[in-house]
């Protein structure tokens, strides 16, 4: 993977060589049958309170997604969960931070309780996100639209709250783009470790120059196996930890044998 910029990321540009393009399409083709990508369009059959708790989810996913990942396994907290950040029950407390950040540090679903607590209180206050007690995010937005404008127009609604990363997600789990990747610290780890990837997280995360073109790179290898960028991202994230993901990019010529 090469990467070629200016100071302050002027002219960035990231290009994956043949070994790169040859481990991509390996692991597209052998794992794309394993993930599932939520439907596009999936926003206009949701409840908008479930909406609202994906983005909820999304601020407690910030520097590490274990304590949420850890919650699943529990199916009746998890519900309990789910009901104590339902927006109503969240807006109809006085002291909304106290209360979230209690709620937060009880179910041990991020690893900052008070500030995603003032995060998602400062989220409230925004008009183009909840207004009036109903959440307004998604107003006049439609899946059928330019993915990097939706994802402009959520961060600007959101009032830079919430980062490339965290949109990107946001907009694939309630199928708003297909064409986006959520590039969190496991993706970017599998970067660093397999491609000589020398970005930070949150140099990447927070930087829309660097964001798009790594996107811009990857489009074409996923394109030419028959798959989005969105389904990409559900393949490195949920097999990042297994050890074949490693034996599939370090040996993609015997990994190749499989298929």
């Amino acid at each position: 993977m090469y990467i070629t910029y200016e100071r302050g990321y002027k002219n960035i540009q990231i290009e994956l060589n043949k070994s790169d393009l040859e481990k991509f399409s390996c692991l597209i083709r052998l794992l794309k049958n394993c993930s599932k990508l939520d439907s596009l369009g999936k926003y206009r059959r949701m409840k908008k309170d479930d909406i609202w708790k994906i983005l909820v989810k999304q601020v407690c996913v910030m520097g590490s997604s274990k304590g949420l990942s850890n919650l699943k396994r529990t199916p009746n907290r998890r519900e309990d969960f789910n009901s104590a950040i339902s927006l109503l029950k969240i807006i109809s407390h006085k002291k909304r931070e106290l209360y979230l950040e209690k709620i937060f540090r009880e179910f041990k679903v991020t690893r900052f309780p008070n500030k995603s607590a003032k995060k998602l209180v400062d989220l409230l206050k925004q008009d183009s996100v909840v207004k009036n007690g109903r959440l307004t995010l998604l107003n006049h937005l439609s899946h059928a639209k330019d993915p990097v404008t939706i994802r402009n127009t959520l961060i600007e609604r959101c009032n830079g709250l919430l980062n490339f990363k965290s949109i990107s997600d946001f907009m694939i789990s309630v199928g708003l783009s297909h064409d986006v990747i959520a590039l969190d610290t496991r993706i970017v780890g599998n970067l660093k470790k397999h491609f000589g990837f020398n970005l930070k997280t949150s140099q990447i995360q927070n930087n829309k120059k660097v964001y798009l073109s790594i996107e811009n790179s990857l489009r074409p290898v996923c394109k030419a196996n028959k798959a989005s960028l969105a389904l990409l991202d559900r393949v490195l994230y949920n097999f990042s930890s297994k050890p074949f993901i490693d034996t599939i990019f370090e040996f993609p010529e015997l990994a190749g044998k499989l298929l």
